[in-house]
């Protein structure tokens, strides 16, 4: 049995960095499936994943959705939960024992409604935990049965050919044109690819668009076949954003990778990063 636990939205997100905690929430579907690839190849045969509780990271919280707590001899006080004895009763939020959910002790719990917090200091205003929303009371559990063959999609040998926008990255958006054509005897099965800009072995970008195909919670591509050649891939040009500044004349690569599996399929080296910030 392998035990994975992580605390790195909770943190960032809590933290009050909120450019920072968008970012790891966009990425965190790629890396889910990479450690489920990996999971796999170790011989895993079953994966279980699953949130401890959810969140809300909308709009930030204003004054009409704070309420006050109970009060009365306080134990423990946050935005979702007040813990004591005594105090006022209100419709605004629950209130019942602990007892009541098989715990000991004689104190009692309180949790607003819906979207309302008790009014407590400190906290980020964009990223918070509710009352009884059903973000907090809807806990998502997914169990996923590895294939036995794991398929990278590519049935046919291709050749790549791999084009980028610019000779230098001179601003945060980077394109990168593919296309490909089959060298195998086999029929071409157009693979989902991914495109990374890196610098050493550490990824610096984000895909943000493409022609066709792109898929935005992941920021994968389906490529497809050109409709009057079956034995070619229909050319697909990617913008990549990039998300972490570097120093002038830094040299970065560009990687196509089969999203799958995370075969690297082509690369293009030293590319001059020169962002004028």
């Amino acid at each position: 049995m392998i035990l994975v636990t992580s605390q790195e939205i909770d943190a960032i997100g809590e933290g009050d960095n909120v450019r920072l905690a968008r970012r790891t929430m966009d990425e965190i579907l790629n890396e889910l499936k990479k450690a489920f690839r990996v999971l796999t190849e170790l011989g895993v045969e079953t994966i279980i994943f699953a949130a401890d509780h959810g969140y809300l990271f909308g709009e930030e919280l204003t004054e009409d959705m704070k309420i006050d707590s109970p009060g009365g001899d306080t134990a423990d006080l946050h935005r979702r939960v007040w813990v004591g004895k005594g105090g006022r009763a209100d419709t605004a939020f629950l209130r019942a024992k602990l007892s009541d959910f098989g715990l000991g002790g004689d104190l009692e719990i309180a949790t607003p409604w819906n979207f309302a917090c008790f009014k407590v200091k400190g906290g980020t205003e964009a990223y918070f935990h509710g009352g009884l929303s059903p973000q907090e009371l809807i806990i998502p559990v997914v169990t996923l049965i590895p294939k036995q063959n794991i398929s990278v999609g590519i049935t046919s040998e291709i050749s790549w050919t791999m084009e980028t926008g610019s000779q230098k990255i001179s601003t945060r958006f980077f394109s990168v044109t593919i296309k490909g054509d089959a060298t195998g005897i086999f029929e071409l099965v157009p693979p989902k690819v991914r495109v990374e800009v890196r610098v050493k072995k550490d990824c610096i970008s984000q895909p943000a668009t493409a022609s066709y195909g792109f898929e935005e919670a992941t920021g994968d591509v389906q490529l497809q076949k050109t409709v009057d050649n079956p034995r070619a891939i229909e050319s697909n040009t990617i913008a990549l954003m990039i998300t972490q500044d570097q120093p002038a004349k830094t040299v970065a690569s560009v990687h196509l990778l089969d999203a799958v599996s995370g075969a690297e399929l082509a690369r293009i080296l030293k590319i001059e990063i020169a962002i004028a910030i």
